[in-house]
């Protein structure tokens, strides 16, 4: 069973591993230093945690992942980052957190949230949630990121 839990900065140091390893693959793929959160310190996690809606993952009782949500607008939110154990990828609790993530956020009036735009497979389990795509950011010339957004209705 998938829940989402409130994170606080006891959860820092567990979750600071689970996101280096969830973004490795990215961050030997395309050389981003200054924005894959592979990089991020722990410092900046704990800032994270106190600073938005932080949530740990948990599967089954145990820590697997994580999600920030920011607020933009009234009503419109941002995910970034969110993350699973490469452990726990690809075996489908991407939709049970995302069913989640609206069941806690029923006010929400848009969502909106950036992926590699070369990872293909990110970008179909997106577009599946109903999210589009809206524009890119370039990174490097190795990376540009796609911005997807889902107006909920």
């Amino acid at each position: 069973m998938l829940s989402l839990r409130r994170a606080s900065p006891h959860h820092a140091e567990a979750l600071h591993r689970i996101q280096k390893a969830a973004f490795q693959e990215d961050l030997d793929t395309y050389q981003d230093f200054e924005t894959n959160p592979a990089c991020e310190t722990l410092d900046q996690m704990v800032h994270k945690i106190d600073k938005h809606d932080y949530f740990a993952i948990y599967f089954e009782e145990g820590l697997v992942g994580g999600v920030a949500v920011r607020q933009t607008a009234d009503h419109e939110y941002r995910l970034s980052p969110i993350y699973l154990s490469p452990d726990f990828q690809n075996k489908g609790l991407g939709t049970q957190i995302f069913t989640s993530l609206f069941a806690v956020y029923q006010d929400a009036r848009s969502w909106s949230l950036d992926t590699p735009k070369m990872n293909k497979r990110n970008g179909h389990f997106y577009e599946k949630l109903g999210f589009l795509p809206v524009g890119e950011h370039y990174i490097n010339e190795r990376l540009t990121l796609t911005r997807y957004h889902r107006v909920v209705e």
